[in-house]
């Protein structure tokens, strides 16, 4: 049974609307929060509990990364044949030549590693969309195994595409069902698409029918790049959110990555479906796609969440990041300011909390036990006033301390306890060569 006690230090109960308790503790008990409030009340009350010395520090909810692709781990240093010159070509000289050279051994590694490095940015929740299409049986699983050995929580899909040919769709769709069959505990199913332009009429049907059955929201791209939608129109006379809209892909538990090219009336039926749509823009910004106007979406309601497309499991980078993308591309110093950090603190929280059906994103009696301690003393006052010029300008430059999920203590001082980081880095680095060799 973990039984956990952690103080004493600021605890921010609701990052989202600012909310802070000063000397504050937070106790844990069986994976979920038992009790917030005054450290030295709640050291008396529970003196049996384990003791997480915050010496003062920032102590808030761990975060969610919404859209992630771990099998993009061994792309790190990869050299292309050619350098591509436009976005699709980055698919087809880099990720599709990728995931096909993938084996079983190397979907498990190359989670492995990025998931401990998750853990170490205080990431424990990750919604990730996988592929390997010559390696598609089974392989949820391998992924499954590494985000226990970590002891992370997240969701889990294959992402079916026809790019490949028919029969390597039809073992996509069987991947998900068998997975949407068969998975339990922290870890749970969504039902994976690739995007709109590289699935056929038929495919999609197949998929919307199996999902549907099982309750299952989707994961997929929607509009990453403008060709999505230049291809999606000429094949099927429909833009993208109109055609998933009309599939029956939309949904409050369905997720939708990118959305740069996406029109306004297509922001009305995300918002009429309740789905969220996820911002990438480091990747964005790498394949010079363009950008994702958060601010416009959350005037017209819709819903913003924050991923990385597996550039990295820091959610902290990415949310500063975003934020300062946001000022460069309004010209408004005045940008961004209460809205972008919404999304890693609001938004992925409050999705994350219909998925699971359970508390995210908040310090709170019956809130999920997963909380990091910030290594961030504020050199300045800190208080509910100006919560978020710390948490911009100072907590996403600093390092987690501790991180804690399920309400078990994975990173303390730093260090990951009761793995063999440097036996898993080489394993990966001999895994990696390899795959480059035959790629």
């Amino acid at each position: 049974m973990s039984y956990l006690l952690i103080g004493k230090g600021i605890v921010v109960t609701d990052p989202g609307e600012g909310r802070i308790l000063l000397d504050g503790g937070v106790v844990i008990k069986n994976g979920f929060i038992e009790e917030v409030g005054d450290f030295s009340c709640l050291k008396t009350k529970h003196p049996e509990a384990i003791l997480v010395n915050a010496q003062d520090r920032v102590i808030m909810p761990a975060f969610i990364n919404l859209h992630m692709h771990l099998y993009s781990t061994f792309a790190l240093g990869i050299s292309l044949p050619s350098a591509p010159e436009n976005f699709l070509g980055v698919l087809k000289n880099l990720w599709w030549r990728l995931d096909k050279a993938l084996d079983p051994e190397d979907i498990y590694y190359s989670a492995l590693v990025v998931l401990i490095e998750a853990a170490k940015c205080g990431t424990t929740t990750i919604f990730d969309h996988h592929a390997s299409p010559w390696a598609i049986p089974g392989s949820l699983d391998y992924l499954t195994q590494a985000f226990n050995e970590v002891g992370l929580r997240g969701a889990l899909c294959y992402e079916v595409s026809d790019r490949d040919g028919k029969e390597i769709a039809r073992a996509g769709i069987k991947e998900n069902l068998r997975y949407l069959q068969s998975v339990k505990g922290d870890l749970k199913a969504l039902f994976g698409l690739h995007a709109s332009f590289t699935i056929s009429d038929a495919t999609l049907k197949e998929c919307v029918e199996v999902g549907s059955s099982y309750g299952a929201g989707f994961h997929l791209h929607a509009a990453e790049d403008q060709q999505d939608q230049v291809l999606t129109e000429e094949k099927y006379g429909q833009s993208v959110i109109e055609r998933f809209y009309k599939a029956g892909v939309m949904g409050p538990k369905t997720i939708l990555a990118h959305g740069i090219h996406l029109t306004p009336s297509e922001w009305d039926f995300i918002r009429e479906t309740d789905s969220i749509l996820v911002h990438n823009p480091e990747s964005n910004m790498k394949n010079a796609v363009g950008y994702l106007p958060v601010e416009k979406l959350m005037e017209r309601d819709v819903l913003p969440g924050l991923g990385t497309d597996g550039m990295s499991p820091d959610m902290l980078r990415e949310v500063r990041l975003a934020f300062l993308l946001s000022r460069d591309k309004s010209g408004n110093p005045k940008a961004g300011f209460s809205t972008i950090p919404s999304l890693l603190l609001k938004n992925n929280p409050v999705y994350a909390s219909r998925f699971f059906s359970y508390p995210f994103g908040k310090i709170e009696k019956g809130a999920i036990g997963d909380l990091i301690v910030m290594d961030y003393l504020p050199p300045t006052p800190l208080n509910e006033n100006n919560w978020l010029g710390h948490f911009i300008y100072g907590i996403t430059k600093s390092k987690v301390n501790t991180t804690i999920a399920k309400g078990i203590i994975l990173l303390r001082n730093g260090e990951i306890k009761g793995i063999d980081e440097d036996k898993i880095r080489k394993e990966a680095s001999f895994r990696a060569k390899r795959l480059w060799e035959r790629w």
